[in-house]
């Protein structure tokens, strides 16, 4: 007998239906109720502030990238503004130094240019005064010739000598220029 209870036991039915069926069920509802009112709300509601948290926390991310690269734009263009500015002002400071450089070789040029000049009026003063000494000699030289023939009655060849002399001391003065 004792394999016929254990036989029937274990065909026995898992869910009977009766009032304990009933039971359980209406106690599920009430338990379902319960725990939606006290549990599932707030949880969900805890949820979809975590939801609305993170979505916000990404918008804010997004507005700090945007942000970022807004500022490296600005930082990018004023990096190159600087640039421009930086070859500007030294093309600039180049043309500066040319033209600085130009003027002062123009000026160079022009005072050698007037000492030069300077130069020639005092050697052209120095040959006109050479010129005028060398013909204040030979008028001083002309006038003693003459001096010395109407001092002495002079004969041909003593004529002769004296104007080879005369012309000796004006040739060695032409060639001392």
């Amino acid at each position: 007998m004792s394999n016929t209870l254990n036989f029937a036991t274990a065909f026995q039915p898992l869910i009977n239906f009766d009032a304990s069926l009933l039971m359980q069920m209406v106690n599920t509802i009430i338990l379902f109720s319960f725990l939606s009112w006290k549990l599932f709300k707030p949880v969900t509601a805890a949820l979809e502030n975590r939801k609305n948290q993170i979505a916000k926390s990404y918008e804010d991310a997004d507005k700090a990238v945007a942000e970022a690269n807004e500022l490296k734009a600005s930082y990018e263009k004023k990096m190159q503004e600087l640039k421009d500015e930086r070859s500007e002002v030294l093309a600039s400071a180049k043309d500066i130094a040319k033209k600085q450089a130009d003027d002062i070789i123009k000026k160079a040029q022009e005072e050698a240019k007037l000492i030069k000049d300077n130069i020639e009026k005092q050697a052209e003063a120095y040959k006109q005064k050479a010129m005028s000494e060398v013909k204040d000699d030979i008028a001083a030289m002309a006038v003693l010739a003459a001096a010395n023939i109407l001092k002495k009655e002079v004969d041909s060849k003593t004529n002769r000598d004296m104007i080879s002399k005369f012309i000796d001391g004006v040739g060695e003065l032409k060639w001392d220029k």
